[in-house]
């Protein structure tokens, strides 16, 4: 019996050009890589960082409809956010995205040009067909910036 059922569900899976560890789990695998990420802050208070993401062919068209975000300095969280995308993308075409996220932050600022170290993750919400995916991306860089926050030990900026 099992044999049967096992046979079915491969046969149902050929049928359908689907592979089972999308089937089975859709969000463990990702297509999305971060390229990189920088920093600025041109004011006392305000920044703004530039994430980039590539997003390879899923073998389908995809619509790329947002993405929420974090960003830590050191182990410590800094900035979260959501921005809303449109971008359509086909089947073999490999997505190149550059977005600005800007940030505000109490007025204390590191003197000069300091070594930050970055972590930013999040999921890329994308839309396959009628299926809903949100994909989990995350990277660490270190960037040199002027007139960074500055992080007090023990607490938040």
């Amino acid at each position: 019996m099992r044999a049967r059922c096992g046979a079915a569900l491969l046969g149902a899976l050929a049928l359908w050009g689907c592979r089972a560890p999308e089937l089975l789990s859709p969000e463990v695998r990702t297509p999305v890589t971060v390229q990189g990420v920088s920093a600025e802050f041109p004011a006392d208070g305000r920044g703004r960082f530039a994430l980039s993401l590539s997003v390879a062919p899923v073998g389908r068209p995809v619509a790329l409809s947002g993405v929420d975000w974090e960003i830590w300095i050191g182990e410590r969280w800094f900035a979260a956010g959501v921005k809303p995308l449109s971008r359509e993308v086909a089947r073999d075409e490999t997505a190149q995205l550059v977005m600005d996220l800007p940030v505000a932050f109490d007025q204390r600022v590191a003197p000069g040009p300091v070594q930050l170290p970055l972590r930013v993750r999040g999921r890329l919400h994308a839309q396959l067909g009628s299926e809903e995916r949100r994909w989990p991306f995350e990277g660490r860089f270190t960037v040199t910036a002027d007139g960074a926050p500055r992080l007090e030990p023990g607490g938040r900026e």
